[in-house]
Parts: C-alpha cells; structure tokens; sequence
C-alpha cells in the first residue's frame, strides 16, 4: 500500500475500510496507491482518483463515496452534500485521463486495461438507471468477501469490454507504473467512522490492551479491575490459553452459562476446562452420585447453599481437590461469595492463597447479588499484583457516554473514533414498546444492517415476555435466547446477555432511571453493542433522562477543564 500506513487525516472513514481491504484481503504482488492526482482530465483542471489497483490484470481506479447516497433526477448527492457529477463519471473519467497519461508514462500498459469502479461500501446500491452499471459497484453486500474478489470481477468485466486476451503487466512493470502514480499523493478531509471501520479499530484497541497487561504474566496471581467493555473477557480467554500451552490444566469459571459457552467457542487450547458456576456446582455433584441429597428447596437456596455443600463433598470423594494448576475467573464480582470461593480454593493447587490465578471483575456492575466485601478483600489480599483497565475497547464515544450517562456511572476513556448516533424512542404504554423496538430494527434494516446483527435486550423477563407477546407480525422474526439463530434477531434479558457483547442493540423496558435495579439493567444492557445503540424509555422517564444529559454534560465540561 501507498502510503505504507493511513492516518485520519489522509481521507474518509470509508476510504480508511478500503485502504485496509486492500491491504489485508489482496496478493501482496497486487499494489495499491491512495489519493491519485491528475492533471490531463478532460473536463477538470485538477482531479483526483481515491485508490488504483495495480495488478497483472493492468490498472483498476477506484471511487469510493461512503454514507448515505442520494440520485434525484439525474443529480447526485452523498449526505447531503450535492456531486457534479455521477460517482461513475468520476470513475470513468479519472480512468480515461489516467490511460491518457499512463500509456504514455508506461507503454507496457496498452496491451492490457484501465478500467474503474465505484465503492459505496455503507449502502446496498439497489438502484437502477441509465449512467449505472451494477458490474461496476461494490457495496455493503461485498463487504462478507474479500476484497481481492470484487478486483477480479472487476478486471474480468474490463477485459471482455476492451476485447484484451491474457496479457498481464509484470511485476517490474506494475513497479513501473506505481513509480509513476506514487508521487501524485494528496490528503483530503476525513468524514465520519462507518460501522465496520469502529468495528475493526475497537478490535484493534483490544489487543493494544492485551499488550498492556503482558506485564503481569509473570505475576502467580492477578486482580484485573475493569468497566464494561474494557476487553476483560477476551483477556481472560488469552490468559487462560496461555496458561494451557504451557502444559498447566487450567479451569475457566464465570458466573453465566451463556458467557461459559461464548467463551468456550473462544478458546481452542487443549486443556482448558470452560464452565459456569453452576455447571461446575452440578458437574461434581452428579459425578459424586450426591444430588439425592440436595432438599427440595427454593432455587437460590440450592444455588447458594445447598450445591456448593454437597460439591464441597464432592470434590473430596472424587479426589479433585488442587485438580486445577491455574485458574481463571471471568465476571469475577458474580462469585464473590463465600460458597464458590470455598469451592475454586479447593480445586486450585495452592488454593487462591498460593495458586496460580486471574480474576477480571467489573467494580462498577453486578447483575446477581451485592459483593460481599469481605470475600473481595480474601481475593485482593491474596493478588500479588493488581491493574485496572481504564479504556473501552468494545463501544463508540456516543454509546460509552449514553451508558454512563443513563447508568449514573463514571465513563471509561475511550479512543475509538465516534460512530452513529444512539437513538432514543419514546412509548406512552408498556404495549408500545414492541412496535418501537421493532420500527428501529427495520430502520437499521433498510441501512443495511441484518437482523441476526440486532440483540433486544429487556430489563428483565417479564418485558421480555411482553416484547414476544406483542412482537409485530412483519418484523423480522424475534428469537429468545443469547447465541442467535439464523435471520432471526436475538431477544435476550440484560442478566442473560451478561458478559457478551453484539453489533447492534436495542435496550428496552425502561419506566423510570433513578432504580437500582433497572441502572444496573441499562448498565449492562447499553454497554453490549459494539456500533449501533438504541433505548426505548417510558414517556414518563423523559423528564429525569433530559434533567440527567444536562448534568451528564456539565460533570464532563469540569472534567475536561482539569
């Protein structure tokens, strides 16, 4: 690629997608320039190509316009903001000009082609009508394969249009004409991140966070504190691999049996056994034989007493205690209570006192029960070293801030760049909500974003009953549960989906903003989308929400003047 590395400032956020397409998902003999200058256009004094693809097909100009795309009587526009002309007479005409000046430069290039195409890589470009050659276009749909298949198509098309055979250019000769192009760079404005762009910088921000915390491994037992989205679980997932390739057996525990599954997918390393808690508790008890002794009794009472009692036994009986070399707790917070640290003790070699550990929390959630501090302080004090994580890797800065802001939270740093703006939908009646969610799904539906990428995540069960009961016909069909199926959009509660994360969410079921349970409800449910974010709230939380943005706004003004 030329430029060898892409700042903001060197074009769009759509370009700033192409750029690592092309890098990523291209042959590395296939070369590629950003931001070509000409100055033989027919028509223009000075015009500019986006990127050229140079490869043994010949050259291939690319136009790249992302955003919304508007054509109306034969005028284009891209949000907002009127073209001169077509995207594919600026294609076209940037590629003849460049012929022009190519056959000219690099006589080799005649016996193959110059050819275009236009990228609209945040819209599916459906439209019909005379200028519009859909061989030409690649748009949200290309954007599931590699990029290196559009080129192809694109060159096939190019070369049955000109009649060329197989002449290919050498790499000497493409050499050739990337020497010729390269020193026509040029920096344009940078417009807004798209979706896919926030996507692919939050998962590099993650990684950059995993390097930060290699500073611990040598470290026999670590305290990870870190907000929602933070990268705590990918982390945990990397430790406890890394762990395992060192020949320790290593157990992976959290607290939900939706984020166990997730995270067992995750991990490929042989030797890491991935459990929730009470999959664990259950396991050793039917392993013992002892669940005839478990008392009919409340669920929350088997849970917190009952199991962990006749697991403790059984951990005896089947001689698994210290059956563990290292340990690793995800949602650590969840299982701060005396029954599952009895229980992961005596399973580790060592014990949490002398044994090898990680523990990730998130000091600002918990979903289940309050923390007994006296079993955090038995953890903290056992920790040979502790790190927080202060930065977000999961959201964009609009859904970090709506998050802190609804939740009543301190929000993370974050330097992902931004993303779309959350959405706020009003209902009178708990009866309405369906009909909300459900008109903001097909909004995000007819830009492109598919159902099987939107969560609905409801306070609690009974919302959740309430959205399936009164779910639209029309819609796209809504499915409980957290691993999603097929088309369908997932619907799942703010405890259910715990610890797992999507592209887009809807949160919903809000009455009011000042409970306990429902701040750590949105807590959760708001910090789960990685790009896209909706809130559907009762009319009658308008008044505290807008009272709350004002002060949101001020706490963060005082915040940037220190």
């Amino acid at each position: 690629m030329y430029p060898d590395t892409w700042s903001d400032k060197n074009g769009s956020a759509a370009e700033a997608l192409v750029y690592r397409r092309l890098r990523d998902e291209t042959p590395d003999d296939w070369l590629a320039v950003h931001s070509v200058g000409l100055s033989s256009h027919r028509t223009k004094p000075w015009a500019e190509l986006d990127f050229v693809v140079v490869g043994p097909f010949g050259v291939l100009c690319l136009e790249v316009k992302g955003g919304q795309v508007t054509a109306e009587g034969g005028s284009w526009s891209t949000n907002g903001n009127a073209l001169k002309e077509s995207p594919f007479q600026q294609a076209g005409g940037g590629a003849a000009a460049l012929h022009g000046e190519l056959i000219t430069a690099v006589p080799p290039v005649r016996r193959t082609v110059v050819g275009h195409g236009v990228v609209f890589p945040d819209v599916r470009f459906k439209a019909r009508g005379a200028g519009i050659d859909h061989d030409l276009i690649y748009d949200d749909d290309d954007l599931r394969r590699p990029m290196r298949d559009y080129l192809e198509r694109l060159a096939t098309h190019w070369h049955a249009f000109h009649g060329r055979g197989d002449e290919q250019l050498s790499r000497a000769e493409r050499a050739a004409v990337v020497r010729f192009l390269a020193p026509s760079f040029d920096l344009i404005p940078t417009l807004r991140a798209r979706m896919a762009e926030v996507d692919a910088e939050l998962v590099e921000l993650t990684r950059a966070q995993g390097r930060v915390l290699r500073g611990m491994r040598d470290q026999e037992r670590a305290l990870v504190r870190g907000g929602a989205g933070t990268g705590k679980t990918m982390l945990a997932a990397d430790e406890a691999a890394r762990f395992a390739r060192s020949g320790q057996r290593v157990l992976l525990c959290c607290r939900s049996a939706a984020l166990a599954r997730h995270i067992a997918r995750s991990v490929e390393t042989d030797g890491v056994d991935v459990r929730s808690y009470r999959e664990l508790l259950d396991e050793l008890v039917d392993a013992a034989d002892r669940r005839a002794l478990i008392p009919d009794a409340e669920d929350r009472d088997v849970l917190d007493v009952f199991l962990p009692e006749q697991a403790m036994e059984a951990v005896s009986e089947l001689e698994r205690i210290g059956s563990y070399d290292a340990l690793v707790v995800d949602e650590g917070q969840d299982l701060m209570v005396e029954g599952a640290l009895d229980l992961l003790d005596v399973l580790l070699e060592g014990g949490l006192a002398r044994g090898r550990w990680r523990v990730f929390l998130d000091h600002k959630q918990n979903v289940f029960e309050a923390v007994d501090r006296l079993q955090y302080d038995r953890v903290s004090g056992a920790a040979t070293t502790q790190f927080q994580l202060f930065e977000n890797c999961r959201n964009t800065p609009e859904i970090n801030e709506m998050t802190a802001l609804l939740a009543a939270v301190t929000p993370d740093e974050t330097s992902a760049r931004s993303g779309p703006d959350v959405v706020v939908r009003y209902v009178l009646d708990a009866k309405d909500e369906a009909g909300a969610v459900a008109t903001v799904v097909d909004a995000w539906r007819r830009r492109g974003i598919e159902p099987r990428d939107v969560t609905v995540i409801a306070t609690d069960d009974r919302v959740a009953d309430r959205l399936e009961r009164r779910w639209p016909p029309d819609a796209p069909k809504l499915v409980r549960g957290v691993d999603g199926h097929g088309e369908s959009v997932r619907l799942a509660t703010a405890a259910d989906f715990k610890g797992l994360e999507s592209q887009a969410a809807v949160v919903v079921g809000v009455k009011e903003i000042s409970d306990r349970e429902t701040l750590r409800a949105l807590y959760v449910g708001c910090s789960r989308p990685r790009a896209l974010l909706a809130v559907v709230l009762d009319e009658r939380a308008r008044g505290d929400f807008e009272t709350r943005a004002v002060e949101f706004v001020r706490q963060q003004s005082e915040v940037d003047r220190e």
